[in-house]
C-alpha cells in the first residue's frame, strides 16, 4: 500500500482533509495490535477522538476502494 495506494493524489487528499494519519509498526510494539485484536497485517483502523473504532480494514485495498471508504466515514 505504501507504494501503490498512499502516494495517489486522491488518497492523500481525502486523508489530509479529514484524518490524522498515524503509522504504527507492530514489529516494534504490539500493544495496539493486541488492544484492537487485529487479525493480521496490513490493517487500517479509523478511530474517533475518543479512540472508538469507526472502521476496520484488514488486507490490501486499492486507492479507489480506500477513497470510497474514507469518504463514506467522513460524511457520517
Amino acid at each position: 500500500m505504501d507504494e501503490e495506494v498512499f502516494p495517489q493524489d486522491s488518497v492523500k487528499d481525502i486523508i489530509s482533509r479529514h484524518y490524522v494519519p498515524v503509522r504504527y509498526d507492530v514489529d516494534k510494539d504490539a500493544s495496539l495490535f493486541n488492544k484492537y485484536k487485529l487479525p493480521g497485517i496490513p490493517a487500517m483502523l479509523i478511530l474517533d477522538e475518543n479512540e472508538k473504532e469507526l472502521k476496520r480494514m484488514v488486507g490490501f485495498h486499492d486507492a479507489d476502494t480506500l477513497v470510497s471508504i474514507l469518504k463514506e466515514i467522513a460524511e457520517e
